[in-house]
């Protein structure tokens, strides 16, 4: 039905050209069909059209729900990662979304190199140190092994002000059973210079 002035009128032009404009934004901003919708972005504009997509979601929870369906649906090349990684940091305000899709992404793509770099550049977007630790913990017991990786991991923990949540986010590189004497002894100098707490120290 199509109403104009609170009054009914017959289907036409005018009623396809709103249900033309509006519809695209019903469905990105409330993510129905989230599944379908990935899939046939994909499948109709390839993984730039469905990054463009995601570029113009305004809610935070819609972005989420579609980044990971692409993680779910997709591997995802380095170009395209960065670009999915930069829209998440620019565009959620939500801690708790963000958080949640970086760690949905992490266990989907199980990102190296690069991405993972990305991924935690992206973490710095957090604001809340609970959600920066909570990240840090999730990915640290499966972190690549490799100095790129041990400077973003760093770099993010470098963010957090709390003491207790700094030495949780320290803690699976100290007890990481492959981890390198480099990163041990980063995570100990971290732990010197950063947190004040004798307790937590």
């Amino acid at each position: 039905q199509f109403f104009a002035g609170g009054d009914e009128q017959p289907w036409g032009p005018d009623a396809d050209r709103f249900v033309a404009e509006v519809m695209p934004y019903v469905l990105r901003e409330t993510a129905i069909s989230a599944e379908q919708r990935v899939a046939w972005l994909i499948e109709n504009r390839g993984h730039e059209g469905l990054l463009d997509e995601i570029g113009l979601i305004n809610s935070d929870f819609a972005q989420r729900v579609y980044t990971v369906q692409f993680a779910t649906t997709a591997t995802i090349a380095d170009a395209d990662f960065q670009r999915l990684m930069g829209l998440a940091a620019d565009r959620m305000g939500s801690d708790f979304d963000l958080r949640t899709t970086l760690t949905e992404v992490h266990d989907l793509e199980m990102p190296t190199g690069d991405q993972f770099v990305a991924l935690l550049a992206a973490g710095k977007s957090l604001g809340s140190d609970f959600d920066a630790r909570t990240l840090l913990e999730h990915v640290g017991p499966r972190m690549p092994s490799t100095p790129e990786a041990a400077a973003a991991y760093f770099g993010l923990a470098g963010t957090i002000g709390s003491d207790f949540d700094i030495r949780l986010a320290l803690q699976p590189l100290v007890t990481k059973a492959d981890g390198s004497d480099d990163l041990v002894a980063g995570a100990i100098a971290m732990a010197g210079n950063e947190i004040g707490s004798d307790f937590d120290l």
